[in-house]
């Protein structure tokens, strides 16, 4: 749909809605409310998004990928030592897949997986050495002091030679002035639209009742 095609099909929702009311949005509050339901549905798709095609469907044309390489990673120091800091791209809204290659004091290279983790666990386990990063895993943290920063921890006497990932970027906003569509898929738009429409009308719903209230007291 376009994002004037969507307009329509939320104006003549929410009309059926307020039937004996006479109702209307200016154009920047309808974007406002289209972008909620855009929002909304990607959050719910993005919770099924490993387990179910449809959901992957829905998102398709928010999947991204990119590469980190060693000349990526950010000059400062280390904690623990066998760690390393990397910038994120600006435009990551969820990271769904990541994997790290790395290397070893022979030069050989292994590819592992790469699990999410907090400060609060590497502080609590990184002493133990039954639970701390090994040759089958590597932990990522995000940092407190720099958005979109993260920090990659791996097993001692090792060198991450490439850290891969997969993400679902943040979307294009919909405009109606910049004729700029969703890029949730189109099979989905009807769904954003019942989202808008269902804010909207929770919103103007509360409204209503407050002027009637005030119409009553006066």
């Amino acid at each position: 749909m376009t994002p004037v095609e969507m307009q329509f099909a939320f104006e003549v929702k929410l009309k059926s809605i307020f039937k004996d009311n006479n109702i209307k949005l200016f154009t920047s509050d309808i974007e406002i409310y289209l972008n909620f339901g855009d929002n909304d549905v990607l959050n719910k798709y993005y919770q099924s998004f490993d387990i179910n095609l449809e959901s992957r469907r829905a998102l398709q044309k928010l999947i991204k990928q990119h590469t980190f390489l060693p000349l990526d990673i950010i000059n400062k120091v280390s904690y623990p030592q066998n760690s390393i800091y990397f910038n994120l791209p600006v435009d990551v809204k969820y990271v769904v897949s990541e994997w790290v290659t790395i290397k070893d004091v022979l030069e050989n290279l292994k590819q592992i997986r790469v699990y999410p983790t907090s400060y609060k666990n590497v502080q609590l386990n990184y002493e133990n050495p039954f639970r701390m990063p090994d040759d089958t895993i590597c932990w990522r943290v995000e940092t407190f002091d720099t958005a979109n920063q993260l920090q990659l921890i791996y097993a001692p006497d090792r060198t991450v030679d490439k850290y891969e990932i997969t993400y679902i970027k943040v979307p294009n906003k919909i405009s109606i002035a910049t004729n700029t569509s969703s890029e949730i898929d189109e099979a989905f738009h009807y769904e954003i639209v019942d989202r808008a429409v269902a804010e909207a009308a929770k919103d103007l719903g509360k409204e209503l009742q407050l002027k009637s209230i005030n119409k009553k007291l006066d």
